[in-house]
Order: C-alpha cells, then sequence, then structure tokens
C-alpha cells in the first residue's frame, strides 16, 4: 500500500490561473438576482438551535406566519405536507408558539394565532436570509458556547466567514452608492439650469 496521499487535481483555466484565485471581473458570468436561500441550511440550523425548535415546528411556524388567525382545519391542512406527527399542534400550544386567539363556542369554531415569541423567531430568521449578520456572542447564540457539540462547531466556523462575506458585500454596496451620489452630484453641476 503507498504511504501517500493522492492529492485532489486543482483545476485550472486556460491561462494557468487555479480557477479559485479568479477575480470576478475575469469571470464572465451574470450573477444571479435572488441568491438569499445560499446560507439556507446554516441559518435553519442556527434558528432551530436558538429556539430549541424541530424542523417540521419550523416549517409549520413559516407557514402560520402569514396566516393572521387560523383554526384547526387550517393548521391541519398543512399538517398533511409534513411529516406525521399526532403532537404537533398540541406541543406548539403548550411551549407558547401559538396560541387561541377565540375560544369555541357553540355556534363558532376556536380561531389560533401565532405569538410574539414565533413572530419573532420566524422574522429573525428572515432578517438572517437577507443578508444580516448572526451573533458570535456566546450569551445570545448557543452554538458558540464552548461545551457544544460538534455540528454546532463545523456551523460556527461557516458562520464566521458567512458573517465575513456579507460585511464585504455590505461595504461594496456602500461604496457603490457613493460611486452613484458622486456621480449624480457631477452631472447635476455639470448640466446648466433652463429656464
Amino acid at each position: 500500500m503507498n504511504s501517500f496521499k493522492r492529492r485532489a487535481k486543482r483545476v485550472w483555466d486556460k491561462e494557468n490561473i487555479p480557477i479559485r484565485n479568479i477575480k470576478r471581473p475575469i469571470y464572465d458570468r451574470r450573477h444571479p438576482e435572488h441568491d438569499y436561500l445560499k446560507y439556507w441550511r446554516v441559518i435553519r440550523y442556527w434558528t432551530l438551535r436558538k429556539y430549541n425548535l424541530k424542523s417540521q415546528d419550523l416549517d409549520m411556524l413559516l407557514f402560520l406566519y402569514s396566516e393572521g388567525y387560523f383554526d384547526n382545519e387550517r393548521f391541519e391542512e398543512y399538517n398533511n405536507v409534513l411529516s406525521w406527527d399526532i403532537d404537533r399542534f398540541r406541543r406548539l400550544l403548550e411551549n407558547g408558539w401559538i396560541h387561541v386567539w377565540r375560544e369555541k363556542t357553540y355556534n363558532s369554531r376556536a380561531l389560533y394565532e401565532i405569538t410574539e415569541k414565533g413572530r419573532r423567531a420566524v422574522n429573525a430568521m428572515y432578517k438572517k436570509l437577507n443578508r444580516e449578520e448572526i451573533s458570535m456572542d456566546p450569551h445570545t447564540n448557543p452554538m458558540f458556547l464552548k461545551d457544544t457539540i460538534y455540528s454546532d462547531k463545523v456551523m460556527r466556523n461557516f458562520i464566521r466567514k458567512m458573517n465575513l462575506e456579507m460585511k464585504e458585500a455590505k461595504r461594496q454596496r456602500r461604496q457603490e452608492i457613493q460611486e452613484q451620489r458622486q456621480r449624480l452630484a457631477q452631472v447635476l453641476q455639470s448640466k446648466p439650469l433652463q429656464q
């Protein structure tokens, strides 16, 4: 058996530059207009850990977020899409993710709504998907505690890289806006006022 490990081949372009070192201007590709799901898995994992939710419960909260008031029938309608869990409604109700908005009476059915706690969790997730940085403070993010599980450590390393990328994107966006303002100011100064 050979004692050396095989190295992965590097991919080279026509000019013998490693592909990973190519800067964006050389690489002629249209950037996607919407890429906010790029970090979906990391942000979903962060939400599940921070709010101590199950994946299917989070999916249900995402559905209920824009529903307003709903009844048990509407809940079960989407619950049929998810994996079967007979206790999901009761668990979400007991853990404070949804609450009774109107009690059942003899001529009307009970209505429920997502609680403030549930709205905050889903709203935080949407903010992170829209390029808001994830906190790396162990007091607010349980993934950054010292005695955490291995998958948390892997995800938090990726969160660090993701936060750096988001900071750089924000910096570039601010620079683009400032350049646009400067060009606009130059155009306005160079044009004579027409009366």
